[in-house]
């Protein structure tokens, strides 16, 4: 429930090796715009802790405004994440603080001053040769417009091999505001904010 799920392009990143658990990764995004080295860019820093079951993450991201923007505008967030797993069940849990413009969606005016909180839950639960997926997310705007939003979304991953998946997912929005207006958050992907407030998705994915 961000635009800042943009992809970080023109990145130079450090990922550390893991040692006794611990790991820290650091990344740097140039921007695009000539003359302006600040325009666009993006940094990234993350800290991360895994032991038998428990993982958890502290992540930070600061972003300048596209380079469209007339002005430049910064947006922050601060992100600290776990999770267990039970073998039966994976328990995930995140809270993530927000400042500025990247914490706002597209259709919310560029105001520097903007404050939010995000708080996820997820499960993952092993069934057959793939697991099935379960989250929610709740949006609280600090400011005195107080556009808050929560989503929730469901998915199933099938495991044609190692490193071969098929995958369903279904997610929907709901929003304090009415659609259109100023606060109304959208289910888009990385390249593409989308219009309206569900999503589903069909596909098959490779890592190599």
């Amino acid at each position: 429930m961000s635009n800042a799920g943009i992809r970080m392009n023109n990145t130079v990143k450090y990922a550390s090796a893991p040692v006794n658990g611990f790991s820290g990764e650091l990344a740097y995004g140039l921007g695009e715009t000539s003359g302006n080295s600040k325009a666009g860019r993006q940094l990234g820093a993350g800290l991360g802790y895994v032991r038998g079951p428990l993982s958890l993450r502290l992540g930070y991201a600061n972003v300048n405004s596209i380079p469209a923007a007339t002005a430049l505008t910064t947006g922050k967030t601060i992100l600290l994440g776990g999770a267990y797993d039970f073998k039966v069940i994976k328990v995930s849990l995140g809270f993530a603080s927000n400042k500025g413009t990247v914490n706002v969606n597209t259709r919310v005016d560029p105001n520097p001053s903007a404050k939010s909180h995000d708080t996820i839950l997820g499960v993952t639960v092993p069934l057959g040769a793939g697991n099935i997926r379960a989250s929610s997310i709740i949006k609280q705007d600090r400011r005195p417009t107080d556009r808050d939003a929560s989503q929730w979304g469901v998915a199933y991953n099938y495991f044609i091999s190692k490193r071969s998946d098929v995958y369903v997912a279904y997610a929907r929005i709901n929003n304090d505001v009415l659609p259109g207006a100023t606060g109304f958050y959208t289910a888009g992907n990385a390249t593409e904010a989308g219009g309206g407030d569900r999503a589903f998705n069909v596909g098959m994915r490779h890592s190599f």
